[in-house]
């Protein structure tokens, strides 16, 4: 669910919902992606509900303190719940997994009722877990280790850090078979996966990067500073295989409605190399006050992995730097060898194409292709596999097209 989803045909809300008083109802074996609000809500007067194998991922509004499983437990003549055997991985925000409101809990919680589970935290693993409300206004937080010591629940459960996961599914009624990247990867119980997997109709399977086996792309460094009125990200990589490219993905947090990951650019990748390379990506300040992004890196045969979250909280009011018209800046270094950097001014939101050819016409890489929101951007192009000689790049947004030349000298 959520309009940030991959998944189309999808809306905004809960993933799945029951209504005032549901009793012993069971949601068992169910994938809930992106439910912008809990991706399981049991409303008043709950009871005797079972929530178990169900992998809820990324789900939750970045506002508020929405979890992935919200119980309003009010109906005392039958009081139990049962959330087991479930993995839960949250968006890249410090949220609650679980919210429980009751004024009688937690004393109301037995043993074995939480428990089994997997909880994957993007930052660490002592940010909230839980969040106990006696009121609508009244919330205590635990984290996992001090609700476990509260209560004596959670035994078996799993709290990880689950960087660098990859979510697989298969939402048709036939198995079907994944051919996973030469990506080391680790199941939830830490169990090596490589090969290829079979995934049962309508199931999902989250993996982890095994970043004890050296990886096709290994990112060294991901950093951000705010330069001339923009936020500028740079990124190193030691080694690539394959590397087709990299998204950049954001969610700008504040003032307006927060959202999911969205993609605000795209930077090509060195294919294959042996060799360091650096990228950089520019993006625009507006009215947000916190701003956090994320890394796709995307393989030639169409696998991709996520990099960490970094984030920047800005202490004052932002500056706000939008463009009065389109541009395209002349690219710097010119000439250049491998890489050099283009500029260009975005006057206002639409979909946006950045791409270099060679002199017969021939598009030889695409830099940016996607919506952007209007500001001022640069984007670095590596030409390590590209021949000497004289090239043209192009901005095509909206209505407005500019070309110029660059020269590659090796």
């Amino acid at each position: 669910l959520g309009t940030a989803s991959p998944y189309a045909g999808e809306t905004n809300g809960y993933g799945i919902y029951f209504d005032d008083a549901c009793i012993s109802m069971v949601a068992d074996g169910n994938t809930i992606i992106h439910a912008q609000d809990a991706a399981i809500y049991s409303h008043d007067n709950s009871g005797g509900m079972i929530m178990r194998n169900n992998t809820l991922y990324e789900c939750g509004s970045t506002a508020g303190n929405t979890p992935s499983y919200f119980l309003y437990q009010g109906n005392s003549s039958n009081p139990g719940f049962v959330f087991n055997h479930n993995i839960v991985y949250p968006p890249a925000v410090n949220k609650p997994f679980i919210v429980l409101l009751n004024p009688s809990l937690p004393a109301s919680v037995t043993p074995g009722a939480i428990d089994s589970n997997y909880y994957f935290n993007p930052y660490n693993t002592t940010n909230n877990f839980l969040s106990f409300n006696t009121s609508w206004s009244n919330y205590t937080f635990y984290t996992f280790a001090s609700w476990k010591s509260f209560t004596g629940l959670e035994t078996h459960s799993t709290m990880a850090a689950g960087t660098g996961k990859v979510l697989f599914t298969n939402k048709t009624s036939s198995t079907s078979t994944v051919t996973l990247s030469p990506t080391s990867y680790k199941d939830v119980n830490g169990v090596s996966v490589s090969g290829s997997m079979t995934l049962q109709p309508y199931t999902s399977r989250l993996l982890f990067i095994d970043y004890s086996v050296p990886l096709p792309v290994e990112l060294v460094s991901f950093t951000m500073a705010i330069v001339n009125g923009g936020i500028v990200l740079n990124w190193k990589t030691a080694t690539e295989v394959g590397n087709y490219g990299f998204d950049v993905e954001k969610i700008a947090h504040g003032s307006g409605p927060d959202t999911l990951w969205t993609k605000i650019g795209f930077v090509a990748g060195s294919g294959t190399s042996n060799t360091s390379h650096t990228y950089t990506y520019t993006d625009r300040l507006d009215s947000k006050t916190l701003y956090s992004y994320r890394l796709k890196q995307i393989d030639k045969d169409g696998q991709f992995v996520y990099s960490n979250v970094i984030e920047m909280a800005l202490t004052g009011a932002p500056l706000i730097d939008v463009p009065t018209e389109f541009a395209l800046g002349q690219n710097y270094p010119n000439p250049f060898n491998p890489s050099t950097t283009m500029t260009y001014s975005v006057a206002t939101a639409g979909p946006v194409r950045l791409s270099v050819f060679d002199v017969t016409g021939r598009e030889v890489a695409q830099l940016v292709n996607g919506q952007m929101e209007a500001g001022n951007y640069s984007v670095q192009w590596n030409a390590k596999d590209i021949s000497s000689g004289v090239y043209f790049y192009r901005l095509k947004a909206g209505n407005f097209t500019s070309t110029k030349k660059l020269l590659l000298q090796k």
